[in-house]
């Protein structure tokens, strides 16, 4: 192939491509499952400055360190390649997790059994990278050894030491500049004790805040909490000491108790968190197959809110089971329990324990991963963690495992002659497992046993099917709850932990529906949540907004406990509220939802003002920044 380019053209193109990929990922394009932050002219400014800074201090490196043009030229094309892998690898993590990577997010995963999901998760970012339109990102690769292939190398150009080093230096000062009017322009905002990649990165750029955050991860150094932020927190929780409260969305005046007040007590507590649950399943039928009809039929006999959102961040059912047990929200870039861990978090089952309750956790894995053995009883409060080894040692027989977890069925069967053995009330908290992804066939949930027909993807149904595999095993537990006479004085709580991980794509051919993005992550965000309580509450839909925030304050009102801050709401009352995710930063209100990256409002009734908005998104505001610090300087270790 003639070379007929000059070197002038390939470096202008490494400068051009490299900005071209950073675009790609800034702008949003083709990610349905996140929103990019909206940007004035200076956050253009400075996030350009910030890259080209990066560009240009690689730039000056070439011709500082190598002296032939095409060493020189070879060097640049291998890092124009990096740029571009790092934004379609950033773009793939955004799509799959709704939030941007962070290197602090490596901690998830300290644990060496939890290196395993890195394994799993690679499936959906294969998945994602070669879906037809990220080819777009390819562009920039191809481009420059294309370009780099028609660059003559012969061609030498030479600058004097000092020019090389003058300009290098030069470089840090743009690539420091943009960090200085961040870190000034974040205090005071949600951003402050919390970081967001996607939100950094759009005002410092992507490329230079990789680098700083590398550089961060590594020195990893925590701030103490000053007198100033300790005050502000003391100030903040005695808000939510009293027994009544004025609601900041209706101005109304609502307190503690009502009528459901201690209608509970002295009965049993089952709060099942079952892995992966979208509410879209419920009472969903797929050529002809229902895929919940246990779940279905206890439904039509509970209270069920069908408008009920994950709180998951990164941490997903970590981060949930952190939620429900203190009713704080996870700040979404970290695993909650592990970054914020404490022993004086004011939680559910130590209030249980207060009442004499035997409070425990179980789980089908081993209690080792995410560090449930210690950090359900050191930081949540609980009496006892059954793991895997538990459930084995229990059975009499060989049990299937899938994927190296205790199948739900016999889980959920053991964990009832766990409730049978304690002679006194109890709280449990069981979490299944066998719905997580990959959702991959296995001996006991083996592949196309629905015939849920062609019309959908190989990945909607193999999650339907492991949806229905969990269904199977909560009529099980029922039955055997009924049989063993327990059922008749234990309140059920059954929810959802965090999305399904399904692609847009997938939702649509199950729904057979077109999907605007934000009905998408709506209903990925979207899960399940019911309460039996046969009679004490009245079988319903609530069509409320609510998070698993709210089911601290609601199970401990119902069962009379002692309970010292209220963050969440009674969901038995009226009163109002909202939710949002720590990770896309989508909030919903009962009559709006608020896009707050981009600042977009959508409405579901007309009887709410702009004005009325800008004043709960205000109120957002300072709560999320008073919960990120709480967990950000470790208030209750």
């Amino acid at each position: 192939m003639k070379r007929v380019l000059k070197p002038l053209v390939f470096y202008i193109s490494y400068f051009g491509l490299s900005f071209l990929s950073v675009l790609l990922l800034t702008t949003g394009f083709r990610h349905p499952n996140l929103s990019v932050f909206s940007r004035e002219y200076v956050d253009w400014l400075t996030s350009l400055i910030g890259d080209l800074g990066i560009f240009l201090f690689f730039f000056f490196f070439a011709w500082l360190v190598f002296k032939s043009t095409r060493r020189r030229i070879n060097f640049l094309t291998t890092v124009s390649i990096i740029f571009s892998v790092i934004c379609l690898g950033v773009a793939a993590f955004a799509n799959v997790f709704s939030l941007g990577f962070s290197f602090v997010q490596l901690d998830s995963f300290q644990n060496p059994t939890q290196i395993k999901f890195i394994l799993y998760y690679a499936k959906y970012v294969i998945n994602f990278i070669i879906n037809p339109p990220q080819i777009y990102y390819f562009i920039p690769i191809i481009a420059i050894l294309i370009i780099r292939r028609l660059t003559d190398t012969s061609l030498h150009q030479h600058f004097s030491i000092y020019i090389k080093l003058i300009s290098l230096l030069l470089t840090l000062v743009l690539i420091v500049f943009p960090f200085l009017s961040y870190e000034q322009n974040r205090k005071g905002t949600i951003f402050e004790y919390t970081l967001n990649p996607l939100y950094a990165s759009s005002k410092v750029g992507v490329i230079n805040y990789y680098f700083y955050d590398l550089y961060s991860y590594l020195a990893g150094k925590d701030s103490p909490m000053t007198d100033l932020e300790k005050q502000q927190i003391e100030e903040y929780l005695q808000k939510y000491e009293g027994d009544c409260f004025v609601n900041f969305i209706d101005n109304n005046n609502y307190c503690k108790t009502n009528s459901y007040t201690n209608l509970a007590n002295g009965k049993n507590l089952v709060i099942i968190q079952v892995e992966a649950l979208n509410e879209f399943v419920v009472d969903l039928k797929v050529n002809g197959v229902e895929i919940t009809p246990n779940l279905n039929r206890l439904k039509q006999e509970s209270l069920y809110f069908n408008n009920f959102y994950s709180s998951a961040g990164i941490g997903n059912t970590s981060d949930t089971e952190f939620s429900t047990m203190t009713s704080l929200y996870g700040n979404g870039n970290e695993l909650t329990i592990i970054a914020s861990h404490g022993e004086n978090y004011h939680t559910l089952a130590k209030d249980f324990k207060q009442k004499d309750y035997y409070t425990f956790s179980l789980h089908g894995n081993i209690g080792e991963f995410y560090n449930r053995k210690e950090k359900h009883i050191k930081t949540l409060g609980f009496d006892r963690h059954y793991d895997k080894w538990d459930f084995i040692e229990r059975s009499d027989k060989e049990l299937n495992l899938v994927h190296d977890w205790i199948n739900d069925k016999d889980f959920l069967s053991i964990s009832v002659d766990i409730f049978e053995e304690i002679d006194k009330p109890f709280f449990a908290y069981p979490i299944t497992v066998v719905s997580h992804a990959p959702y991959v066939p296995s001996k006991e949930v083996p592949a196309n046993k629905l015939n849920l027909g062609k019309s959908i993807t190989n990945l909607s149904r193999n999650y339907l099917e492991h949806i229905h595999y969990f269904d199977e095993a909560l009529g099980i537990f029922l039955n055997k709850m009924e049989a063993s006479g327990l059922l008749d004085n234990t309140v059920i709580v059954i929810h959802g932990d965090h999305t399904s991980s399904l692609f847009k794509k997938d939702i649509e051919g199950i729904l057979d529906k077109k999907l605007t993005d934000i009905e998408y992550r709506q209903i990925m965000q979207k899960v399940p949540c019911l309460i039996y309580a046969k009679g004490l509450i009245d079988p319903g839909i609530d069509s409320s907004v609510h998070s698993t925030v709210d089911l601290y304050p609601t199970m401990a009102n119902l069962f009379g406990l002692d309970y010292q801050y209220r963050f969440g709401v009674d969901m038995l009352s009226d009163e109002p509220t909202y939710v949002y995710s720590p990770r896309s930063l989508d909030i919903f209100f009962d009559d709006f939802i608020y896009i707050y990256p981009t600042k977009k409002v959508i409405k579901l009734k007309n009887n709410i003002n702009d004005e009325k908005i800008t004043q709960l998104i205000q109120h957002f505001e300072y709560q999320k920044r008073m919960n990120d610090l709480i967990l950000n300087k470790k208030y209750f270790a």
